[in-house]
């Protein structure tokens, strides 16, 4: 199997195709065409040679100049210097200036030339980035200490079956043995060379991931760094499953450029948004995502399982609390406490309870307010609740979940959103309130008894709008008609969540009340 696995600055394994190696081979003894073939970003360069008349072979094979020998790849002793990376959009650039600073970009061969053990130990690019061919070996001489070839630079980026005997790149020796052993366990997982023997893929991989770990918690190594990056990816794959789509176009060529992260925007609920570094391999962490109904304007669907889950999950926090409940003098009527009684015994089997509810469990089923009241007392909520037990006891769990959403629909309050908040009269007087919204309108209501004290209706509401001072919010609220109007203020924190919740009735009610009366929907100014 030809594979190509370049993904470790230890050592590189590269495929060619039969076609790509052939080309290679074939013309790996002319400089001059090797430089045109594209194994790089760039071509190599030369000065121009003011003897130069025109081209021939020498007995090298090797492209040069005319008398002078200042061609390609220069006669014996020319001691001719060429540029590695050099770019020019015409192939050869004739001229004598100064080499130009590659752009960080190579071919995997311009790469071996300036990186690769063996080139740096031949000397072949010098420290100012340019290729020197004085010592280059003619062709057919066997004798391995005269210099080098181009072939033998081209086999170093080709296909092999044969394992490594060193590094590829100049390593200390424990790294070079790491890289040894690295490039033959990918050869065996990659079916490139047999196993040992009792070896199987599990062995390979585990010896991989084992100086991988080893590279990135030991920071005295020299690619700690990119190890460790090798490392968190691997696990997010695991935890997280693998990418979904491939790299964009734009994600690639930020990779390209070196930028492994942009800064990405997340609109948030409640309109907040936030500004997040995000990279190809940013998760999100666990988190509950929670669906609720935000808007009551049309009445309960009672057809749909998954529906009755998420109104009670929501509507049974708010009635325990007891902001549904209404207590005019602080005392209920007793169609509510009928009510009460019978949605605790629900609500006991809603849990998935099979036994009767006992004088402990009733307390976590009642609103908190009925335990304060003064007409009916504890022992009387626990008869009451064990009463009821009978009658729901033959319930599922999601019956009885319906049962509930079905009485407390008919209380006044039910559908509402609560918010506690401030009212401001004057500068310095301020009155608590609990605000609620429904379809009916905006209701301030008694903080202990939950009776509406001042009401206003979606069609009274004419703006709203969001105002900061002193690090505090508050929302003025515009109230009345055409011929008068009046603003009330209230500081809360949740300013935004509110006019939002104002403008959807509104948007909504106009809506209804204006395909059944065929009028224009009024013009209502209502802050985001």
């Amino acid at each position: 199997m030809n594979t190509l696995v370049v993904f470790n600055p230890i050592s590189f394994r590269f495929s060619l195709n039969q076609t790509q190696v052939e080309v290679v081979d074939s013309m790996a003894e002319s400089d001059m065409e090797l430089a045109r073939m594209g194994m790089g970003g760039g071509v190599w360069t030369r000065p121009e040679s003011p003897h130069q008349t025109h081209h021939h072979h020498d007995d090298s094979g090797h492209s040069s100049g005319g008398e002078g020998g200042g061609g390609m790849g220069g006669g014996p002793g020319s001691g001719m210097e060429v540029s590695v990376g050099e770019v020019s959009g015409r192939g050869v650039r004739e001229g004598s200036s100064p080499p130009v600073l590659h752009d960080g970009k190579h071919s995997l061969l311009q790469f071996a030339l300036q990186h690769f053990r063996l080139s740096k130990e031949q000397g072949i690019v010098q420290a100012d980035g340019t290729l020197q061919t004085k010592n280059k070996k003619k062709k057919g001489n066997k004798d391995s200490q005269a210099g080098w070839t181009w072939k033998e630079q081209v086999e170093m980026v080709k296909f092999t079956q044969s394992p490594l005997s060193n590094s590829l790149l100049p390593l200390e020796a424990e790294l070079s043995q790491v890289a040894v052993e690295s490039f033959l366990a990918v050869m065996r997982y990659m079916g490139d060379y047999p196993m040992a023997p009792q070896q199987t893929e599990v062995h390979c991989v585990y010896t991989i991931l084992m100086y991988l770990e080893t590279a990135a918690y030991d920071k005295r190594r020299a690619y700690h760094g990119t190890a460790m990056v090798c490392l968190q990816n691997l696990r997010k794959t695991f935890n997280y499953g693998g990418r979904k789509n491939v790299p964009s176009i734009e994600e690639i060529t930020a990779i390209t450029a070196g930028r492994n992260s942009k800064r990405q925007i997340y609109r948030l609920p409640g309109g907040t948004e936030r500004v997040i570094n995000t990279k190809s391999t940013s998760v999100v962490q666990v988190f509950y995502l929670i669906f609720c109904r935000s808007v009551w304007y049309y009445p309960l669907r009672l057809d749909n399982q998954l529906y009755y889950e998420v109104v009670f999950n929501q509507i049974a926090p708010d009635y325990l609390e007891g902001l549904l409940l209404v207590t005019p003098g602080e005392q209920l009527q007793q169609e509510v406490i009928y009510d009460i009684a019978k949605v605790a015994a629900l609500l006991h089997r809603a849990a998935d309870l099979e036994e009767v509810p006992t004088m402990k469990e009733v307390k976590y089923l009642l609103p908190k307010p009925a335990l304060t009241v003064r007409d009916v007392k504890p022992p009387q909520w626990v008869n009451m609740v064990q009463s009821a037990w009978p009658e729901v006891a033959s319930l599922t769990s999601l019956q009885a979940k319906a049962q509930v959403l079905e009485i407390l629909q008919s209380w006044p309050l039910f559908g509402s959103s609560f918010f506690a908040v401030k009212r401001v009269m004057e500068p310095k007087e301020r009155t608590d309130y609990i605000l609620a919204l429904n379809k009916n309108g905006v209701h301030f209501l008694d903080l202990v008894t939950h009776e509406t004290l001042i009401r206003y209706s979606l069609a009274e509401v004419m703006s709203t709008r969001k105002v900061k001072s002193e690090d505090e919010l508050f929302l003025d609220m515009k109230c009345g008609n055409l011929m008068q109007q009046r603003i009330t203020r209230i500081q809360t924190d949740q300013a935004h969540e509110i006019s939002r919740l104002i403008r959807q009735y509104i948007t909504i009610e106009q809506r209804v009340t204006g395909h059944a009366r065929g009028d224009q929907p009024r013009d209502v100014t209502l802050s985001r």
